[in-house]
């Protein structure tokens, strides 16, 4: 059954005949905590991965090797997702032949970035974090030409702040901080996975964290805007609800509100890291026996 959280678009080469699930993955997303994730948990579904950082990276890659499939985020730097995906057919184009299954990812549910993606001649449109198994779920389809239907995406219950997290650990301040059941099933249940990603993310997310503050204290909205993006993606993946759309929503503000509202937003933003960086620091709970 193909997951719900996905849109084909109406170009979908319905001719396009059954065949076995694609093995060369290209996987093209700026942030490094997504692509390390994305990588892991389609290599376990048995496919070949290559990561690349930005459109561009992808456009050169796949001029040396066609891929059978491509994963696009949709906001990157240097090259977006729509426009490396219009250089990408047009390569296939001059190519004579060969049509790649292209994907794009987005961490907003925007009309527009679906048209976006569609319009460039993608094949289909998922949000993020990314879920292996709606991914092979949506190839298998595509490849059978099946056209799944759009529908909205449950979204995950947080954790309560002062409730025990899974595996056992006490409840407190940290208690609640990540939301480790979502981020557990986004693995797919892989532990050592899931340990690896969070130690990354403790690393990372304070320079993400500072980025932001330095490009709000020189009033920079376009390095505001990619630095509140960066934050965003680890937290789509680790954070509870509320802070993912706390996070969401500032992305959204750097890029026009005044920058005195902007500044109480993330003094707030900036606590809920502070508790997360720290529960992501212990790790997950220990596996349930």
């Amino acid at each position: 059954m193909i997951p719900p959280d996905l849109a084909v678009a109406s170009n979908q080469r319905d001719s396009r005949p059954a065949a076995a699930a694609p093995r060369r993955v290209l996987l093209v997303d700026d942030d490094p905590i997504t692509r390390q994730l994305s990588t892991r948990m389609l290599e376990a579904t048995g496919l070949a991965v290559t990561a690349a950082t930005d459109g561009r990276q992808a456009v050169n890659l796949f001029a040396e090797q066609p891929y059978d499939v491509v994963v696009l985020d949709v906001e990157m730097p240097r090259l977006d997702g729509p426009a490396a995906a219009q250089r990408i057919r047009r390569l296939e184009a001059g190519g004579g032949g060969g049509h790649a299954l292209l994907v794009g990812l987005s961490a907003h549910r925007d009309p527009a970035d679906r048209e976006r993606c569609l319009a460039a001649g993608m094949d289909a449109f998922l949000s993020k974090p990314l879920d292996a198994a709606a991914l092979a779920g949506l190839l298998a389809g595509l490849l059978a030409g099946d056209r799944p239907a759009a529908a909205p995406q449950a979204t995950p219950q947080a954790t309560p702040q002062d409730a025990p997290t899974p595996g056992g650990a006490p409840p407190g301040r940290r208690a609640g901080a990540v939301d480790w059941q979502a981020a557990l099933a986004a693995v797919a249940g892989d532990h050592e996975l899931l340990a690896r990603v969070a130690a990354g993310a403790a690393n990372e997310l304070p320079a993400r964290l500072g980025a932001l503050h330095l490009a709000a204290e020189r009033r920079d909205r376009e390095a505001a805007r990619l630095a509140a993006h960066a934050v965003n993606g680890a937290l789509r993946v680790f954070g509870p609800p509320p802070v993912r759309e706390h996070a969401a929503r500032l992305e959204e503000l750097v890029s026009s509100e005044p920058w005195p509202a902007v500044g109480e937003r993330l003094a707030e933003l900036a606590q809920e890291v502070e508790r997360i960086v720290a529960a992501l620091a212990d790790g997950p709970p220990a596996p349930a026996t």
